[in-house]
């Protein structure tokens, strides 16, 4: 909160650098808190909870331009913006300080989990990660883009397509809150798999069609919607979750979502615009590959923990 509302003040571009890089590493500890601590509150009924939490970052996702947006509107310029979003993650975090720590995750280990978690499938599971937060933020950043160079809109279509995407992410999680009541983390990441590889096809094999574009936007967005937190979920029941293995998971999911837009934005010029939605499919494809080395794994290691039993 002190780094969001001071960066409108700082008059330096080398401090001003300086600061995003502190408010980029307090945002990354809370990631890896958040999301290790839900797991030792909820142990293996996570799944809706943390649906929830990943639905809470799609709806500050989609409110923070809306604040920037009124900020120029009524002042002409980001400022107020920056001090309204520190204002608002105050009471966040006086509630949070007020709660007690849960358990260790160590206390809860099942026979499976006891000895930790194998580094091939830790791996697995950091590689998944990555490529999926690759493809998420890779569509993200270049659906503008891509609609306007092959001609099937205009800049506001483009936009519309834009906050569909992000539209359809948002109502995915929501959705994904009672689903995960009933449904197993696995079958849920399954079928979202399923989904957004045949979203994803849609736009690569029918790439003049403007019905494809929309279809296969708002068919990712609901299907990726929930892989992050379910591979969470699913992870929570598998080993035990601590802050470093955590640490691994986001750093995993965090350098796939820098390489693939970079690497999109490398070739679009050189290669042509569907070099974009082809890497997003190459990168699903390898995805559900790494997903299925992943469940192998899970299936051995769960039958080796029978037998210690």
């Amino acid at each position: 909160a002190a780094l969001m509302s001071s960066l409108p003040m700082v008059p330096w571009l080398p401090l001003l650098a300086g600061a995003i890089l502190l408010l980029g590493v307090t945002n990354g500890a809370l990631d890896v808190g958040g999301n290790t601590l839900l797991v030792w509150v909820h142990t293996d009924r996570v799944g809706p909870f943390m649906n929830g939490l990943h639905l809470a970052w799609g709806v500050g996702a989609f409110l923070s331009p809306l604040i920037v947006a009124t900020s120029l509107k009524l002042t002409t310029d980001i400022d107020v913006a920056f001090w309204v979003m520190g204002l608002l993650m105050l009471p966040a975090a006086v509630w949070l300080f007020s709660l007690p720590s849960p358990s260790v995750a160590t206390q809860q280990a099942g026979p499976s989990q006891a000895a930790g978690p194998a580094p091939v499938l830790l791996a697995s599971f950091v590689i998944f990660l990555a490529l999926f937060a690759g493809s998420e933020a890779g569509f993200g950043a270049w659906i503008y883009t891509y609609a306007l160079k092959i001609g099937l809109g205009t800049e506001q279509t483009a936009a519309s397509l834009n906050s569909a995407y992000w539209a359809a992410l948002t109502v995915g999680r929501f959705l994904g809150i009672p689903i995960a009541t009933r449904v197993a983390p696995q079958r849920i990441v399954v079928v979202d798999l399923a989904v957004a590889l045949a979203s994803i096809s849609l736009i690569v094999f029918l790439p003049g069609s403007s019905s494809a574009l929309w279809l296969g936007t708002v068919g990712l967005g609901v299907s990726l919607a929930t892989v992050f937190p379910m591979a969470l979920a699913q992870a929570g029941r598998s080993m035990v979750m601590t802050g470093k293995v955590s640490r691994w998971f986001f750093v995993g999911a965090s350098a796939g979502g820098m390489s693939i837009p970079w690497l999109i934005g490398q070739l679009f010029e050189r290669v042509g615009t569907q070099v974009a939605m082809g890497t997003i499919g190459a990168a699903l494809t390898l995805d559900v590959l790494v997903y299925a080395l992943l469940l192998r794994q899970l299936r051995q290691r769960a039958g080796e923990g029978s037998a210690r039993v």
